[in-house]
């Protein structure tokens, strides 16, 4: 079937975002073009995600807490998006007859083998008061499946009751059938080479095959891809931030009679990554996710490693459950998230008039979609009303110099438990020693010593002020100093 040669809007990515957003503007009037690959394609970061709708489960002891801040409005964000859930999964169901189930129940899990955890569990309970939603402390005992490994035991759990997650490998289909059903949807399986433009606004696009299509609005949304594009187009976008892929690697068992159907056991973020969350499907699978890597880290490849994979097993076997190291694997995912340089969502319009973003959402895109969706839907259809949100790609908050001495403190802890892995341990209270040893040696490498290294960090974080970064420098200053 031939493609349409223009619509209102053409949507650049298929995966959760792109499709959300295609739905939305064509329920909002707009015929919409939606080109990309399908989201189940080995790599794509939906295809791999756990799909966990984690508005508690992201937050952690290092967010600022004031009511103005931005990691305050992200939360907020992802509050706002979770309710918005289930309006979506019933408008796939009017379109496709097939209903996407939300299932509900986070266990958040602070384990002897973290320290942080413990703090982050206090920061949990605190958001959950400020958003007014349902926190319960649980007994370890209490949470179904788990039985964790001796020295590896669970001092303090949560009980979440409304957080949720969806099952990706239904949900997208899903998605995609709604978007083919939608008289003003054209859902095209393509690539979209560059984006075109008169030099004052967007005029449409140049699709793999070389054809064609006109749009005077266009949203790019497709995760780590989008960078490509942007750079064809230049400065003209006036983005400052840059898009870092962020891989994530996931497995999945299959353990029939399992208890733990469709509820997760998750331990809160570390180690750059959202921690070990194990999620139970009620085909008699689990999920496990997931790690994170940025593929500029030595040692990142585009598949699986050995020691990403080891890392995953050793943390659910020892904190989950010690079973796991019976049960069959069937499958391993991976995936690219789109990490920004400054850490924030990008979500918006450009200095480029017709061209939008929705990317940069990290760990939480198949959370954010719809919030997303509707953001873009009132920036396009109402383009005269104020951004109802702070993360627009030309934010002048975006422009600012990064903050070493605190992008080296957040990422500081987690290359030492990184370091520690897998199972490592200190005596005394020498990770916290270690902590405060590190970050005066990373301090003095930005000030003293020698200068082409010393450019080469300094590099690194203008590059990108996000702790997912720490790990390039001290990489650096391993190479500088190791055996000669």
């Amino acid at each position: 079937m031939p493609h349409p040669q223009y619509a209102d809007i053409l949507v650049v990515g298929a995966g959760i975002i792109g499709a959300t957003t295609a739905l939305v503007l064509a329920d909002h009037g707009q015929t919409v073009l939606c080109v990309g690959e399908p989201a189940a394609v080995l790599g794509t970061a939906s295809s791999a995600a756990g799909a966990m709708l984690g508005v508690l489960g992201e937050v952690t002891a290092d967010q600022d807490t004031a009511p103005d801040s931005l990691d305050e409005a992200e939360l907020r964000l992802r509050h706002d998006s979770s309710a918005a859930w289930p309006a979506l999964t019933d408008r796939i169901a009017e379109l496709t007859g097939s209903h996407p189930t939300i299932h509900r129940g986070t266990a958040v899990i602070a384990t002897t083998a973290k320290a942080s955890d413990r703090t982050n569990l206090a920061a949990i309970r605190a958001a959950a008061v400020r958003l007014d939603l349902p926190c319960h402390p649980i007994a370890p005992a209490d949470v179904p499946y788990l039985a964790p490994a001796p020295g590896h035991e669970t001092t303090d759990a949560l009980w979440l009751p409304g957080e949720g997650h969806v099952d990706t490998s239904t949900l997208l289909p899903a998605v995609h059938r709604a978007l083919a059903a939608h008289p003003r949807i054209h859902l095209l399986t393509s690539r979209v080479r560059e984006i075109s433009h008169n030099d004052r606004h967007t005029t449409g696009a140049l699709l793999s095959d070389g054809t064609r299509v006109s749009s005077e609005r266009v949203v790019l949304a497709a995760g780590v891809a989008t960078q490509e594009l942007l750079d064809g187009l230049g400065p003209i976008t006036g983005v400052v931030p840059r898009l870092l892929p962020g891989k994530g690697t996931s497995l999945v068992f299959r353990e029939p009679g399992h208890p733990l159907e469709n509820i997760v056991i998750r331990t809160p973020n570390r180690d750059f990554s959202c921690g070990t969350h194990l999620i139970g499907r009620a085909d008699g699978h689990l999920y496990l996710g997931a790690t994170n890597r940025i593929a500029d880290t030595p040692g990142a490849a585009a598949l699986p490693t050995g020691g990403e994979l080891l890392g995953l097993l050793d943390g659910a076997v020892h904190e989950i459950n010690t079973a796991l190291r019976t049960s069959a694997v069937t499958e391993s995912r991976h995936g690219m998230r789109p990490l920004s340089t400054d850490g924030r969502p990008l979500i918006g319009v450009t200095a480029l008039a017709g061209l939008y973003l929705a990317t940069g959402t990290y760990r939480n895109g198949i959370l954010l979609a719809p919030a997303i969706a509707d953001l873009l839907t009132q920036a396009i259809t109402a383009p005269n009303k104020t951004a109802d949100t702070p993360f627009v790609p030309t934010a002048a908050w975006r422009n600012t110099a990064p903050d070493i001495p605190a992008v080296l403190r957040a990422g500081v802890p987690h290359i030492v438990s990184f370091l520690l892995e897998p199972r490592g341990h200190l005596p005394y209270n020498r990770q916290r020693e270690l902590e405060s040893a590190l970050f005066s040696l990373f301090r003095l490498a930005f000030t003293t010593g020698d200068s082409a290294l010393r450019e080469r960090c300094t590099t690194l974080l203008a590059s990108a002020h996000v702790a997912e970064v720490v790990p390039q420098v001290y990489y650096e200053l391993a190479a500088a100093t190791g055996p000669r």
